[in-house]
């Protein structure tokens, strides 16, 4: 009899430590595919170049130097021009504050100019100040006060 019931105890044991690996495991893959989600959403957040205020891509003003042509062009993501120019990026937010600093001051000009390199043509040379045409579409684009 004593055997029996301690046979017994011991598969009841085996099959609770079953169930709680299980749990465990789906606990662990719960807090990995919630570690993962919080990294897919940051990837997609963009940072001011005045205020380095982080928001998302769709709420910030692109512009990007072309790496052919070294010009700053404005990127603008709207649903018709799905074609993106490739380059350097800064990004800037739709305030007019930020647009102001951005244009008196050189943080914009050495974002979009990167990091200098070694060597004679190692770094990217960029028209500054940048031309009225393109400071207008921008000050459209930067509507919040």
């Amino acid at each position: 009899m004593l055997t029996c019931l301690s046979k017994e105890r011991s598969k009841a044991r085996r099959g609770k430590e079953r169930g709680s690996r299980l749990s465990r495991f789906k606990a662990q893959r719960s807090r990995h595919m919630a570690i993962v989600n919080k990294i897919k959403n940051l990837a997609k957040m963009r940072c001011c170049v005045t205020c380095r205020k982080a928001g998302a891509r769709h709420e910030m003003v692109r512009l990007t130097v072309d790496h052919c042509s070294n010009e700053v062009c404005f990127n603008s993501e709207d649903e018709a021009s799905k074609a993106k120019l490739n380059g350097r990026s800064a990004y800037l937010c739709r305030s007019q504050k930020c647009l102001e600093e951005a244009f008196k001051g050189t943080r914009l000009k050495f974002a979009l100019q990167g990091r200098k390199g070694k060597g004679p043509g190692a770094s990217r040379s960029i028209k500054w100040p940048l031309e009225p045409q393109l400071i207008k579409l921008i000050a459209k684009k930067c509507t919040e006060p």
